[in-house]
């Protein structure tokens, strides 16, 4: 049940002014760099019988697309719930910027039509990633979506950690600060999401520094609690795997 409160929580996060519409875009991340897969899911939780197909290419500008295989079912995590439809595409970014869709609309069964509004997808430079060498080479991108914060009022936040082959995090980062409330940091993606994006796009990755890392994201909100700069500061503890196991 905890991860399918999740699962609804993260689609409402996303809805925001598209709260009438029926299919849902949801953005696999919250920031992208340049050369790294992520994915744009359209989610339908109450198809019933009338499935969706995307009417015609969407126009991307400042990415490659590839329009994915879609899950059409039962909730995985739940089979009572009603039936749903996930359409993947996968989206990856050329330059720092802004990914938009348009023109996005899809036709249902009943023969019926939707344009979907997907909201644009930040892309920072690869640049803003921190990397280090210890205890293994990783890199580490802080994001904010907004340039400036207000006293006492939480900030959305997403952390990308870029990882070596072999290796995985334990856990989502811990966080400690000074003068700022650090909110619960988790997975981007969860419940069902996280199922049909596991499926669909197999290890998320990056090409930086002239060879490919597995991308794992994480979002929470940090909240100052007065003006002017403040000290945050996080650790991810990092597995590596040994031999065959």
């Amino acid at each position: 049940m905890k991860h399918i409160i999740n699962f609804f929580y993260t689609l409402f996060c996303c809805i925001g002014s598209l709260a009438m519409a029926e299919i849902v875009p949801v953005w696999s991340v919250d920031v992208a760099v340049p050369g790294e897969k992520v994915a744009l899911y359209l989610v339908d939780t109450d198809i019933g019988e009338d499935l969706f197909m995307i009417q015609k290419r969407p126009t991307v500008s400042n990415a490659a697309m590839e329009i994915m295989q879609h899950y059409a079912g039962a909730n995985p995590l739940d089979a009572n719930r009603a039936a749903m439809e996930v359409y993947p595409l996968q989206i990856i970014p050329d330059a720092p910027g802004e990914v938009r869709l348009t023109g996005l609309e899809v036709k249902y069964n009943s023969g019926r039509t939707e344009v979907i509004e997907v909201p644009a997808l930040p892309v920072v430079s690869q640049s803003a990633i921190r990397w280090s060498k210890k205890p293994v080479n990783f890199g580490v991108l802080w994001y904010t979506n907004i340039k400036d914060g207000y006293v006492h009022q939480p900030i959305k936040t997403a952390v990308k950690i870029l990882l070596p082959g072999g290796v995985d995090t334990m856990g989502a980062p811990q966080m400690s600060a000074v003068d700022v409330k650090v909110g619960n940091f988790q997975p981007t993606l969860q419940g069902v999401l996280a199922m049909v994006h596991n499926q669909a796009m197999g290890t998320t990755t990056a090409y930086a520094k002239g060879q490919t890392w597995r991308t794992v994201d994480y979002t929470g909100t940090l909240t100052p609690f007065r003006e002017g700069n403040s000290d945050v500061a996080g650790k991810v503890i990092l597995e590596q795997r040994q031999g065959f196991f």
